[in-house]
């Protein structure tokens, strides 16, 4: 099945095969300097590390759950992320682990317009990417988009399996539009107005 043109069942293993060097368009980066630097919209992302070769799923997973609700909720959801020997997880099992502790959650073929306006409300996203190895392999993997600078055209993302890296759009779009525009997007639920017509909760 496929929404927005993103197949459900897409399953995105990894990567960290000995020999492997990632020749990509992602470089390093430091989110301190950002935060200094006019322009950027940056998330506070806690960096997991995915500790295997084919978690990068489970560790993005973590990563937005614990953004959201804290460590707990990251632990719960990285247990119930299955990974795949071989091929890692599918974006189906993101999405129900995410919902798992309460996120709304959804999939969809996304555009570097969305992107900026999920940045824009403080929403980091998951993206599955298609990735360059030495040799001419290619390889896949999941990623935390995490911030970006308009105006410069830079975005910053969380990697599982590197920690912050950046990329300029054209280097990003080059490995995430292979994948349909991969794009996993979790909040929490909006709260529901009050009968006073204020929101509810707390």
């Amino acid at each position: 099945m496929r929404v927005g043109g993103v197949p459900r069942t897409f399953v995105l293993p990894l990567l960290l095969l000995p020999g492997c060097l990632y020749v990509g368009a992602g470089g390093g980066f430091d989110p301190a300097d950002a935060r200094t630097e006019p322009g950027w919209v940056l998330i506070d992302v806690p960096v997991i590390r995915q500790g295997g070769a084919d978690g990068c799923g489970a560790a993005c997973a973590q990563m937005v759950a614990r953004h959201w609700l804290g460590e707990e909720a990251g632990h719960r959801v990285r247990a119930g992320v299955p990974v795949h020997p071989g091929r890692g997880s599918r974006a189906d099992d993101l999405l129900a682990g995410l919902r798992s502790v309460g996120l709304e959650a959804f999939l969809q073929a996304g555009t570097m317009e969305q992107i900026g306006t999920h940045l824009a409300k403080g929403r980091p996203m998951i993206a599955g990417l298609i990735q360059a190895y030495r040799g001419g392999v290619r390889r896949t993997h999941y990623v935390v988009v995490a911030g970006a600078d308009p105006a410069r055209g830079i975005l910053a993302v969380v990697d599982p399996a590197r920690g912050w890296r950046c990329y300029p759009y054209a280097g990003f779009r080059a490995e995430w539009e292979p994948s349909g525009g991969v794009l996993v997007v979790a909040a929490p639920v909006p709260a529901a107005p009050a009968p006073d017509g204020t929101e509810g909760g707390g």
